[in-house]
């Protein structure tokens, strides 16, 4: 249970697969204090100042940030930052969120300071659609639309790939179209349990290679892979649907309830049932 139901207050439990907000930082105001979580937080945070100035850390790692500085925070990295001592105001953007797997290439940027990726807008262009996106989350994550929370995880995938176009190091690590063409088929097809040696023919490739490639850009393997994806379709099914727990689970390519339920729980914390009552 949330001790505290607003995310710019400390005591907020970031439980969530995302979270959305702005922060209008004043001096001498409610929010002007320090945020400070040694540990960090399980999932990651990107962040964009837009207006004011932020300081990142203290003593030799300290640095400011600045309208049209983007942050990302990943799991576990110290969270230490505050509004900037010679500047009246810091606002900023931010989306807490767990990743989907495909993203991953997406989250490590080039340039960091403590795990913190630091990335600046080049341009007034980017910065309005970057901010637009920002914008555009948090007004999902705050309705209470269908899908709003799948309308928002597209809007964020979306923002992330933008943000990685702008990093020029990060065109040398573009995934392999062949990668791309395996995760769009496993996506296409996740009732079917199609084996390593099935998808390579696929994708025309020789098994042993394609299983190398897919753990070296994607970091884990294929029928992980796969079986997080299902996961990731399990939440929204359950969500967004009242049918039948037997159904979502063949739906999904598990002839075996019971099996779909216990990778369930181990990915989520819920068996199915919970989790749609938990909704």
């Amino acid at each position: 249970m949330n001790k505290q139901s607003n995310p710019l207050l400390p005591g907020y439990n970031f439980g969530a697969y995302l979270v959305a907000g702005c922060t209008p930082i004043e001096k001498g105001e409610e929010l002007d204090f320090t945020i400070n979580r040694p540990n960090g937080m399980k999932g990651y945070i990107i962040n964009l100042t837009i207006k004011g100035k932020g300081t990142i850390f203290s003593g030799k790692s300290a640095f400011d940030c600045s309208v049209g500085d983007l942050l990302l925070f990943p799991p576990n990295a110290i969270h230490y930052y505050h509004r900037a001592e010679q500047v009246e105001q810091w606002h900023h953007q931010w989306i807490y969120f767990r990743p989907r797997s495909l993203w991953l290439n997406w989250l490590n940027w080039s340039n960091t300071v403590q795990h913190i990726g630091r990335l600046t807008i080049p341009d007034m262009q980017n910065y309005q659609d970057i901010l637009q996106l920002f914008q555009s989350i948090e007004k999902e994550y705050n309705s209470d639309d269908l899908l709003s929370e799948e309308m928002s995880m597209c809007l964020l995938e979306q923002l992330l790939i933008k943000c990685f176009k702008l990093d020029p190091s990060n065109k040398q690590r573009l995934l392999d179209p062949r990668i791309l063409s395996t995760c769009h088929f496993i996506t296409d097809n996740l009732d079917k349990n199609y084996n390593i040696a099935e998808i390579a023919a696929h994708i025309h490739i020789s098994p042993s290679r394609l299983s190398h490639l897919f753990v070296q850009q994607i970091g884990t393997g294929i029928i992980k892979w796969r079986e997080e994806q299902r996961m990731i379709k399990a939440e929204y099914l359950l969500h967004a649907s009242n049918a039948p727990i037997y159904h979502i689970a063949r739906q999904l390519g598990y002839d075996d309830q019971l099996y779909f339920s216990r990778l369930f729980k181990r990915h989520s914390g819920l068996n199915p049932s919970e989790y749609r009552n938990s909704r």
